[in-house]
This record gives structure tokens, sequence and C-alpha cells, in this order.
């Protein structure tokens, strides 16, 4: 009986298949935690029926406090962001904006602020994974880094800026369900804010006379 012979090749595949294994497991298990969240998490029926409450909420609140917290509040039912900014115009003077949600004391001007430039200019909604995919300007980009945001969208009332909302993703990945829930969203709080701040403004020009 001749010497045995062991095949090393199959016996170092083995190994290697198993070092690959043991790396990149917990990676595929990550990422179909997150793809069975969204699902079970995000149908499709519960963007419906956050849009349709949110089209309540902005049709009905004249307090802009409440308005704003109820909407920061259906958004997370989509979206589970870190934190959300939003801000609006100072009235006299359009290009001041101030944080009015969670309320602060944070200011942007217009002519310091590549980020309102850019949203004033093309009123869309600005999401940073798909302004490097297109190669498009990286500049609004930049200025999502900066201000510590993933997602940026106008509110645009009668050809004017009259704010913008911020959101903070911690760079987590958003579906495009999520980013067409949230132009559906854009859609409605242009109306909605502009008819508020409208209404505000004939309720202190009443109460001035």
């Amino acid at each position: 009986i001749g010497p045995v012979q062991v095949d090393f090749s199959n016996t170092v595949n083995g190994i290697l298949f198993l070092i690959f294994f043991g790396l990149t497991a917990p990676i595929l298990f990550d990422l179909a935690s997150i793809a069975a969240k969204f699902f079970i998490y995000h149908p499709l029926e519960r963007i419906i029926q956050a849009e349709e409450n949110i089209a309540v909420i902005l049709r009905s609140s004249r307090d802009l406090n409440r308005l704003m917290s109820s909407l920061a509040k259906e958004i997370a039912q989509v979206i589970d962001y870190k934190e959300i900014f939003i801000y609006l115009s100072k009235r006299g003077d359009a290009n001041f904006f101030h944080q009015v949600f969670p309320v602060g004391e944070r200011t942007l001007h217009m002519e310091q602020d590549l980020l309102l430039q850019y949203l004033a200019k093309n009123q869309d909604l600005l999401h940073s994974p798909e302004v490097h995919y297109l190669g498009i300007d990286l500049k609004p980009s930049q200025e999502l880094v900066n201000h510590h945001i993933d997602i940026s969208f106008p509110i645009y009332y009668n050809s004017q800026l009259l704010g913008v909302v911020m959101l903070d993703n911690n760079k987590k990945l958003i579906y495009q369900q999520q980013l067409d829930f949230l132009k559906e969203v854009n859609k409605y709080l242009d109306i909605a804010i502009g008819s508020l701040l409208l209404y505000q403004q004939a309720m202190a020009d009443k109460e001035e006379k």
C-alpha cells in the first residue's frame, strides 16, 4: 500500500471559505435585517396612511408649533430619522431664516448659506447620496455635511422660499418609496405653510386695527 495523499488545495479552499463566510456573515445579516425591517414596518399602506394624516393635519391646524410637532411625528412613522429641523423666513426679511422646530436660536441667511441658495433656485428635494450618484454640483452636498444633515427640501409658496426642512438620518439608507413620500409631504407643506402664514398675517393686521 502506497503513502496516503492529502489534497491540501481542498483544505485551503475550505478554510478560506470559512474565513470569508465568517467575515461577511454579519454584514449580510445586517443587510437582511434592514430589508426585513423596511418591508415589515414601512409597508406601502403605512406610507399612504401617513400621507393622509399629514394632509389632515396641514389642512386643519392653525397653530404653527402644533402643526410642526404633528408633522415631525408622522414623518417619523415612515423615516426613522435622528433629528429634524424646520426653518421659516422672518417676516419683513425674506433672506433671514430662523429655526421654528424644535424651537431654537439657530438662524440662516440666504447670502451666506449655499444650501438655501440651491433650494431657492431648484425648488426640489436634496438628498446627499443622489447628488454624488448623479454627479451634479457637489457644493450643496457639502452644505448638507456642514449642516450635519442628509436630506433637505424647501417650503415654497407664491414663488417665494418660505422655509426649509432638514433631516438628519444618521447616514442610514433611504428607500425610493421614502423619498417619494417626502416629496408628497413637500407638496402639502408648501400650500399649508403659505396659507397659515397668510392667515397669521391677517390676524396680526386685524389686531393692530
